[in-house]
């Protein structure tokens, strides 16, 4: 009985799939703007095959584990009909958003009442799918073996499924990968209909994608080796810096690098598209990447929240959510699942920026606002949720990385949204004006040049060292200049100034080059750009490598009349606040060159084929 219903079930879910699929293509394709009753009753044939597939399926499963009815724990009649019954909605919701989110973008010429029943169809879809998926895993929760199946491994001893974390050792592959891949196609599903509705063609983003993806990688790793530096001992083993299939990536690295990646390659090789609209487009929708990705953490059981009781208002949470995050915790007693949180967060803040801030401020924004908001927001949120991880999946020394990353994020949000206004202010009142850009960098060079130097950060064990002056403390104190220039000893650092010296060209540059454009404005040598932006990148490489590699130690050592003050040096708010600004500085003066030379207006029929 059992094997027939799976095998009944499997062959209509999978052949109603198919011929679903085939008949949708084939309507999109043809000359017909509307829907005949034949196409109707095909549809409606293949929904129901696809949602009786479904229940079938589960109902196999149900008949393979006798051993779940005799669960006294919970009612079986109960949650095997919520299991049923989700399952059979589950799957029809679902063909219902898939047939109407293909037929209305994929079909524009569409009889209009009929494309206007789609759209209702699939904004009715989303939620439906939501709500029968929450009734099917309530039914099946009790029942499944926890923690979840997070991968599998392949290896001389054969296939093996993992559950949880995984060590190392096999050839390994993780769910979360694919939540990551499924984030990235999200993003790409709703920036090549942007992008379709502008251009009139579907694909321009196909290479732009996979090129952000390995440019996301990359950054996620950097980020995650720097924070951890010296926490998973990448300053012993550098060799470890490539063994990204241990893991270790972050999400805001890897967001980072994506955007900058897709930006260089869209300006190289899309020249007819507005970067800055381009960016409004694309980079918001990494919110719902971020949203599908954060469930990938929850395979893993990994970066989730304190311990707290599901009675003290954790009971709403869906069964298997609550089971996956005991982690042999007694019964009862959860971690704060902060995946679902960041990620509810986050899928509401790309309605919020997109649809809130985008429709309803639109006469007021500069293109570029809504990518700067994405920053703003995602800063935000993990600056406020950040206090509440796990400390097991802190970053840096006492979770610093991650707080002043989340930092990072909402300056360099802020600043962008500040340039495009600056910029539109200046195209409005000086026709082919280069000004404003270097005026942005001359003050962010300024504020590092100046200010941050006296910020930056130097923990003491025993002494706490300020500006030459030691008193005994256990406290932390952030010096700067005296860290930089002072003395001699352990505390000179060749490094450090040689870093300090290439920002301060780069100030000094950016105002020569901001006089220079005030002279010229109809003109300005768009060279400056480049090499005042590659004076600010120099410093940033310098005084983020500079512990590493020139000469920061953490230890014991003499100070004046003191012998054995112990030291710790870090990352403090001045090296970060430094390492912001310059970057920002060397944004705002290498886009504009980029767009000088490689940007030129095309019309749409200019569009170049995809090769």
């Amino acid at each position: 009985m059992a094997i027939a219903a799976l095998v009944i079930g499997l062959v209509l879910l999978l052949g109603g799939t198919v011929y679903l699929i085939r008949t949708q293509k084939k309507f999109a394709k043809s000359a017909r703007s509307s829907l005949l009753r034949r196409d109707k009753a095909v549809f409606a044939v293949c929904a129901a095959a696809i949602s009786i597939g479904a229940l079938l399926t589960q109902v196999s499963i149900n008949l393979f584990n006798p051993s779940w009815e005799t669960n006294a724990d919970y009612s079986y009649p109960l949650y095997a009909s919520m299991a049923c019954i989700g399952a059979f909605f589950l799957a029809l919701s679902n063909v219902v958003l898939w047939l109407s989110f293909y037929l209305y973008y994929y079909k524009p010429k569409m009889e209009p009442r009929q494309r206007k029943l789609c759209r209702v169809m699939m904004f009715v879809g989303i939620p439906l799918v939501f709500v029968f998926f929450l009734l099917w895993t309530q039914g099946c929760a009790p029942y499944i073996t926890y923690p979840l199946v997070s991968g599998f491994t392949i290896s001389s001893r054969g296939f093996a499924w993992v559950r949880g974390g995984y060590s190392g050792g096999d050839f390994h592959v993780a769910f979360y990968a694919f939540t990551m891949l499924f984030g990235v196609l999200v993003c790409y599903w709703v920036g090549d209909h942007r992008f379709y509705k502008e251009f009139h063609k579907h694909g321009i983003l196909d290479n732009v994608a996979i090129f952000a993806f390995l440019c996301g990688v990359l950054g996620a790793r950097v980020w995650y080796v720097i924070g951890n530096w010296t926490r998973d001992g990448f300053d012993k083993n550098p060799a470890s810096i490539f063994a990204i299939w241990n893991g270790g990536l972050t999400i805001m690295g890897g967001a980072l690098g994506g955007v900058v990646g897709g930006v260089i390659f869209m300006m190289l090789r899309r020249k007819y598209v507005n970067i800055r609209w381009a960016m409004d487009v694309i980079v918001p929708t990494i919110l719902l990447a971020q949203c599908i990705g954060r469930w990938g953490n929850f395979l893993n059981q990994e970066v989730y929240g304190g311990v707290v009781n599901v009675a003290d208002g954790w009971g709403w949470l869906p069964l298997f959510i609550q089971k996956n995050m005991q982690m042999g915790l007694p019964d009862g007693q959860i971690h704060v699942p902060l995946f679902l949180i960041e990620g509810t967060i986050n899928l509401a803040g790309y309605f919020l920026i997109a649809w809130g801030i985008g429709k309803t401020f639109k006469r007021h924004l500069a293109k570029g606002d809504l990518a700067g908001c994405y920053f703003m927001w995602y800063g935000i949120v993990r600056m406020i949720l950040e206090p509440f991880r796990d400390s097991a999946y802190n970053m840096g020394a006492d979770n610093e990385w991650s707080i002043w990353s989340s930092l990072v994020y909402v300056i360099l949000g802020a600043g962008f949204v500040v340039f495009n206004h600056l910029l539109d202010f200046k195209e409005k009142r000086v026709a082919g004006s280069g000004s404003a850009p270097f005026f942005v960098a001359a003050a962010s060079c300024l504020a590092t040049a100046l200010f941050t130097p006296f910020l930056t950060g130097i923990k003491g064990t025993g002494y706490r060292i300020s500006l030459g002056v030691i008193t005994e403390s256990e406290s932390q104190n952030y010096m700067g200049m005296n860290l930089i220039f002072g003395g001699n000893g352990w505390r000179a650092n060749a490094g450090l100034i040689v870093a300090y010296f290439f920002v301060a060209a780069a100030l000094a540059y950016a105002v020569y080059s901001f006089l220079q454009a005030r002279k010229n404005p109809e003109a300005p040598d768009y060279r400056n750009y480049l090499i005042s932006a590659g004076l600010g990148g120099a410093g940033v490489i310098l005084f983020v490598f500079s512990k590493a590699f020139l000469g920061l130690k953490d230890g014991t050592g003499d100070f004046g009349s003191l012998t054995g003050v112990t030291v710790s040096y870090n990352y403090g708010a001045g090296f970060l606040l430094t390492i912001v600004l310059t970057v920002l500085a060397v944004g705002f003066l290498f886009i504009p060159y980029l767009d000088h030379r490689l940007k030129k207006k095309t019309s749409v029929a200019e569009i170049p084929s995809e090769g």
